[in-house]
């Protein structure tokens, strides 16, 4: 049918995000991440240095996806696709990156006023302008990429699907729903629009049919993909095993799966928070805690 996708926009990060939300769906929020009136409260990330080092090898490996995705280096024009491809990648995640950054300083209550920088919304920027165009990475030069202005707009983008989960009571733990699944099917409709044969640069009837192609065939991807999670994860809750209990929730999954702690904890805080809610069937015994 013509439907175009170069590295997986769609059939990967489209995949992912609208799994990633039919899974936060049924799993249902954290302890503690809406009040009882239903607002939502911010929890702090767990380490921001393993942030950092887990998205510089999440983009590093990215640059080696997007270039294997041509499949082949031993043709007379593979070259230079590859390069071609590396360029556009980092080219789209320091464009939505700085876009991501710029906006939540200067066009948000919270940058404004508390005039920082954050780095965990510049992170989610970079993985959505890498995301997004991964479905025509090889097939745009550098030069008109960087005129376009919707990669700048990403960023953009994703503060605003972010702000849309956080006023509903989806608790998206890791932002991948609107980074994947905003950005993957994003990209899928791009491809047709800003492509070598997409409807600027190559205005025709069949640029237009790919279009139609492009957008009906990510949807098909997602609502596969979120219908597909959504049963797994009925099947799950029935036999209650969707989530860990709330007693191992308090206590951390190091201890309540492992029996060791990850990091320094304090026995009474232990056995005060085991002493919350009775055991459970899975819940095992701590040695910290006797």
């Amino acid at each position: 049918m013509g439907y175009r996708d170069f590295a997986g926009s769609g059939v990967v990060h489209a995949t992912g995000g609208s799994a990633a939300l039919a899974a936060a769906l049924m799993t249902g929020p954290r302890t503690g991440r809406f009040d009882t009136k239903g607002h939502s409260n911010h929890i702090q990330p767990h380490s921001i240095p393993q942030v950092a080092l887990g998205a510089f090898i999440f983009l590093f490996g990215a640059i080696a996806f997007n270039t294997g995705s041509n499949l082949t280096v031993s043709n007379a024009k593979d070259g230079r696709v590859i390069s071609l491809v590396c360029l556009n990648t980092l080219i789209c995640v320091a464009s939505a990156t700085s876009a991501s950054l710029l906006h939540q300083r200067y066009c948000t209550a919270s940058g404004r006023s508390l005039r920082n920088w954050n780095f965990i919304n510049m992170l989610n920027g970079s993985f959505t302008g890498m995301a997004s165009f991964l479905a025509f990475l090889h097939g745009i030069s550098g030069c008109y990429l960087r005129r376009m202005r919707s990669i700048s707009t990403l960023g953009r983008i994703r503060r605003r699907l972010s702000w849309l989960l956080c006023v509903s009571p989806i608790d998206d733990a890791t932002n991948c729903v609107p980074v994947q699944l905003g950005g993957g099917y994003f990209g899928v409709i791009a491809a047709s629009v800003f492509g070598q044969n997409g409807i600027i640069l190559n205005p025709s009837k069949s640029s237009a049919y790919g279009l139609l192609v492009n957008t009906f065939g990510g949807a098909i991807i997602i609502i596969f993909s979120f219908s597909s999670i959504l049963l797994l994860y009925a099947v799950l809750r029935y036999f209650n095993l969707h989530r860990v209990t709330g007693q191992e929730e308090k206590l951390g999954l190091d201890l309540a799966i492992h029996n060791q702690a990850a990091y320094h904890t304090d026995e009474n805080e232990i056995k005060r928070i085991v002493s919350i809610e009775p055991k459970s069937k899975t819940f095992t015994d701590y040695t910290l805690a006797k």
